[in-house]
């Protein structure tokens, strides 16, 4: 009796006591990382009230066959009304399953077990439509996975717990159409509840924590599927993710994940419905690629936010349905096709443009968004009196990301403490004017794949690769800049960076500064035919650590120089139209005089 008290303390009672306090410690760590108010995550509930535990010990359990129930004499006629009965069983089995049942017709119902075997509690395949109820088990401990079913349409699976089962999730169903998966714990397995191919199911009011190397909730080609009231909280890849499921609804969920990975993530899913769930988590809250037609609307993001990537046919961008969505409770402004519109109020927490024209964006602020402006194949944008600032150090969170776009002009922007600040990627033609790009760690400014730019008056500090990158990107203008700081630990100071196939580009009337003092060159370049010195004056750029004599060498490939280092640190003075006007207005008159006067003597003296 001893034995059996503490077999069911360490199976059953201790998951339960496990995640009741450590959801305590995940809400308190996360309530401390920045200001934002957080959702209160829901209190769980307690199935043990509902689990008997006068458990009778088992040996494994076979039924391969429908006269197999009547061998072991289980309660039951197997009938809808009548199911055979399998409960308040203790299996902890070396065999590969603790119960198995295959190719059956019977009615049948597995519940209050406690369940441990070297692959699965519970494995269940080919088992006639809705015959097969799974409830208020524990699944733990298993080498592979807590509850399996496979071709077995209809089954129903009801407030089981699911614990620590390590190869592949706590529940897995293939190919087990309108299946229902309500009211389950799944915590700290592989994955949490994977589908796969279970059309037209429902998944509602579970709970997935913590499961490792897969997420709390994955639809894959599981199409019409309802994920709907489940709380997921730190899992691997995403809290929810739907691949290759069209028309599967995710709805009223909280997912929470403080852990590097995404909130809810929709890949190859057409025609998704993600509506009014809240989703915190530091890397994206909302992760789409592929999924035309889907609709978002009003979910509650905090932390990160939105990412959305069409691969292979950007149309796809006009054909997301975003509205009434939040982050960190501001508007998320994604526009599609917007011509001639200012965007000059600060209520967005994050903005995304796509095939837009003539668009002003003016003193928008966002402090924890992951991208905080993404624009995509648009033209004549202005983009100034910017603050994006204090988002973690994720992983391409840049300020600023266009893509395919030209003639963007961006003034007067701060980007602090992010992966990094500006992103021009197949962009020309485009002007990056006095902007404060500090502490990411990436680098300051990225061109990629980008002609024609110009970079003037900004400032790159402590940024972790380079103040200034670029990658295949020509005929680029590079002038005072003041690049400090800059690079990664064993190139401390690397201020510019010109990668392979960065050509004909123009540097000068620079700063380059580094605390550093170890004589090495501030500067790397891999291409060709760039000018490291202004044409018409003659002048270069200011190097911290030049000594004052001949050439100062730029290091990489093309063997590059700088032949004429500035003695001081240039100055940027901007030309000043309002002046010019003024001065113009003035110098009128006096040339008018100028001209008229000699005229006038020159008629007099004919005129005698």
């Amino acid at each position: 009796m001893r034995l059996k008290c503490l077999l069911i303390v360490a199976v059953f009672v201790f998951p339960l006591f496990y995640i009741s306090t450590n959801t305590q410690v995940i809400q308190s760590k996360f309530a401390m990382n920045d200001d934002v108010e957080r959702v209160v995550l829901p209190e769980y509930r307690q199935v043990s009230e509902s689990y008997s535990i006068e458990y009778i010990l088992h040996p494994a359990i076979e039924i391969i066959s429908d006269q197999n129930f009547t061998d072991y004499g289980f309660n039951g006629e197997g009938t809808i009304n009548d199911p055979f009965i399998i409960e308040n069983y203790n299996i902890t089995t070396s065999s590969s399953r603790a119960i198995i049942i295959e190719s059956t017709t019977k009615y049948f119902v597995i519940r209050n077990c406690l369940l441990k075997a070297a692959s699965s509690g519970i494995h269940i395949e080919n088992i006639g439509f809705a015959n097969g109820l799974i409830e208020n088990n524990s699944c733990s401990f298993s080498n592979v996975v807590g509850i399996w079913g496979g071709n077995s349409h209809g089954v129903k699976i009801i407030n089981n717990i699911c614990f620590d089962n390590d190869r592949s999730a706590g529940i897995h169903l293939k190919e087990c159409s309108n299946a229902t998966i309500v009211g389950n714990i799944c915590e700290k397995n592989s994955g949490g509840i994977i589908l796969e191919g279970c059309l037209n199911s429902e998944v509602r009011e579970n709970l997935a924590i913590q499961n490792g190397h897969a997420s709390g909730i994955k639809l894959s080609y599981s199409n019409g599927t309802r994920v709907e009231n489940n709380t997921c909280i730190n899992n691997s890849v995403a809290g929810i993710q739907s691949h290759s499921s069209n028309d599967a609804i995710i709805e009223h969920n909280t997912v929470f994940n403080d852990n590097g990975y995404v909130g809810i993530a929709v890949t190859d899913s057409i025609s998704a419905k993600v509506l009014n769930n809240t989703v915190t988590s530091n890397y994206k809250s909302m992760s789409f690629h592929r999924s035309p037609f889907t609709e978002v609307i009003s979910n509650k993001l905090y932390v990160t936010g939105l990412d959305i990537r069409e691969t292979y046919d950007e149309a796809n961008y006009l054909l997301y349905t975003f509205e009434d969505n939040t982050v960190n409770d501001l508007i998320l402004g994604y526009f599609k096709e917007p011509v001639n519109i200012k965007l000059t109020e600060p209520i967005y927490g994050q903005i995304f443009i796509v095939f837009g024209n003539d668009i002003t964006i003016q003193n928008h602020n966002s402090e924890i968004g992951f991208i905080g402006i993404t624009l995509r194949n648009c033209n004549d944008i202005l983009m100034e009196n910017l603050k994006i600032v204090n988002t973690p150090k994720v992983s391409v969170a840049w300020s600023i990301w266009i893509y395919d776009s030209e003639e963007i002009e961006i003034n007067n922007v701060i980007c602090k403490n992010r992966y990094g600040g500006i992103n021009l990627h197949n962009t020309n033609y485009s002007t990056i004017k006095s902007t404060l790009c500090e502490g990411g760690s990436s680098s300051g400014i990225w061109l990629y794949s980008s002609n024609n730019n110009r970079l003037i008056n900004n400032t790159c500090i402590n940024n972790g690769l380079a103040g200034i990158r670029l990658l295949l990107s020509d005929y680029c203008e590079i002038s005072y800049n003041h690049l400090e700081d800059n690079g990664s630990p064993e190139q401390v100071n690397l201020g510019l960076l010109l990668e392979v196939g960065s050509d004909f580009n123009t540097v000068h009337h620079n700063s380059f500064i580094s605390k550093v003092v170890d004589g090495l060159p501030q500067a790397y370049d891999d291409s060709q035919n760039n000018t490291w010195y202004e044409i018409k004056t003659k002048q270069g750029n200011w190097w911290s650590n030049y000594e004052g004599s001949g050439s100062y060498l730029i290091l990489g490939d093309s063997n590059s120089t700088d032949p004429y280092p500035l003695a001081e640190i240039p100055i940027y003075e901007e030309f000043n139209y309002n002046n010019f006007f003024y001065l113009f207005f003035l110098m009128v008159p006096l040339v008018v005089y100028v001209i008229i006067r000699p005229l006038k003597f020159l008629k007099n003296l004919l005129g005698r």
